[in-house]
Formats: C-alpha cells, sequence, structure tokens
C-alpha cells in the first residue's frame, strides 16, 4: 500500500511493469527499473507523502530527510525494514503523540535496534539540518547496541546464556522489575533475531543497557592475580623480595 502511494505521487506518469524472469530484458533494456535501492534514493518522497499525510511542519519534514539519508549512509536495508521505520515513525507521532525526534528514537526497534526516545535529542535547530550530525548518531546506535540483541559485542564476540545470566544477576536491581521477564527470555532464547529479541528491543535502552555493560571484564590486576596464584601454591615459593 504504501508502494502504491509512493508512486502515486512521483512528478510523472509512469507505467509499471512486473517482469518474473531474464527472458524479457533485451525488451526492457530502454525502460527504468524501480528496485529498492531506486525507491530508497528519494527519501523525500516517501517524507513528504507521510508528513503532508500527518500534516508535519516543513521543517520537520526537512530534518527527516536528513535523518534518512544520513541513516542510509551508515547501512542499506531491505525496502519492507525501511518502510517500517518509516510507518513506525508516523504512528509514534500520530497516536502516541512524539515529536518527530522523538519518534525516530521510539521507532528503532523498526530496524532491529533497542528502542532509545531520548536519543537523537542531542540534536536542535541547527544541527537537525546537517545529514553529517544524524549519520554519527545513526552510526552510534546501530554499530555499538544493535548487535546485542543478536547476542554479540561489538567486537562481534558471541554473548553465552550464562554470561548473560551471570550479568543480570549483577544488575538485575538497576533494572524495572517490569522487564525482568523480558530480559529472562531473551537470555534463554537462541542467539540471532527472533521473537525474544524484538520483545527486548522495545524497551527502553536506559532501562536495560546494564545488562549488557555488566558484561565489561574487570580491569586485569597482574600484582593481585600474581599473589593469588602464590597463594593457592607452596607459600615457600613466594621469596621475601615479593611479599
Amino acid at each position: 500500500m504504501l508502494l502504491v502511494s509512493f508512486l502515486h505521487i512521483l512528478p510523472k506518469e509512469i507505467l509499471l511493469i512486473a517482469t518474473t524472469g531474464d527472458d524479457e530484458q533485451q525488451s526492457l533494456k530502454d525502460i527504468s527499473p524501480i528496485g529498492s535501492a531506486q525507491l530508497m534514493a528519494h527519501p523525500n518522497i516517501w517524507v513528504q507523502f507521510l508528513g503532508n499525510n500527518i500534516g508535519l511542519e516543513g521543517k520537520f519534514q526537512e530534518w527527516w530527510i536528513q535523518a534518512l539519508t544520513g541513516l542510509l549512509d551508515v547501512r542499506l536495508f531491505s525496502l519492507e525494514r525501511f518502510a517500517s521505520y518509516l510507518l513506525e515513525t508516523k504512528r509514534s507521532i500520530e497516536e502516541e503523540g512524539y515529536d518527530l525526534i522523538s519518534a525516530l528514537g521510539n521507532s528503532l526497534p523498526a530496524l532491529r535496534t533497542p528502542k532509545d526516545t531520548v536519543f537523537f535529542k542531542s540534536l536542535n535547530e541547527t544541527t537537525a539540518n546537517h545529514r553529517s550530525k544524524w549519520r554519527n548518531l545513526y552510526t552510534k546506535v546501530i554499530k555499538s547496541r544493535a548487535c546485542y540483541l543478536l547476542k554479540q559485542t561489538p567486537s562481534q564476540t558471541l554473548l553465552t546464556e550464562d554470561s548473560l545470566k551471570v550479568s543480570f544477576d549483577k544488575v538485575k536491581e538497576d533494572i524495572p522489575d517490569k522487564y525482568h521477564e523480558t530480559v529472562l527470555a531473551f537470555i534463554e532464547a537462541d542467539s540471532g533475531w527472533n521473537g525474544a529479541a524484538r520483545q527486548l528491543s522495545l524497551c527502553e535502552w536506559e532501562d536495560i543497557n546494564s545488562l549488557f555493560n555488566g558484561l565489561k571484564k574487570e580491569k586485569y590486576n597482574l600484582g593481585k592475580k600474581t599473589q593469588e596464584f602464590y597463594d593457592e601454591r607452596d607459600k615457600d615459593l613466594l621469596t621475601d623480595n615479593l611479599h
């Protein structure tokens, strides 16, 4: 439905032809293709349609265009996921009453990234008009957070159920009780994007990020480890000079 609406507002008439194979490529070589890349290359048209539909002021439509352009600089998404993010942003504004900046953070789960309603609040009237500012923020949120929903660290180390359980036991008092069941279901689920990962993505990042912060390793204390090594063995091995 969104695709039909998108095509409807293109600035010139078009003839839409669908083929199921390559046998007609020769006869269609002079016809411009419309695929995912072409459709996502014009965020201004998507924003114009959705923004006008909800009465979004022109200034905020321009911010939205810059945001989407910056997003696509970071990573290419499937057309379905890109459109889902747009529609969820529209819904957040229209039904939940969020301003655009908050709606873009609230809708991050559509990109398989944890929700963070205040994430883009560092932008202001000036910086929100700069594609590079949006790109930097999307880079941070996608590369340093999305991985955790797949049970990986930013360095692509796999997170085990045991390590997550240990972390949860350490930080559960910092996580609101209403999220405990969701967190435990995520811990027990398989790695990768699945129902449990999606449910966790719907929790505010500020409320659940301690689960992953708790995975940070303590600094290695060579002196302490050396002392523990000798404590577990014959103390005569440790000379007075090493005490």
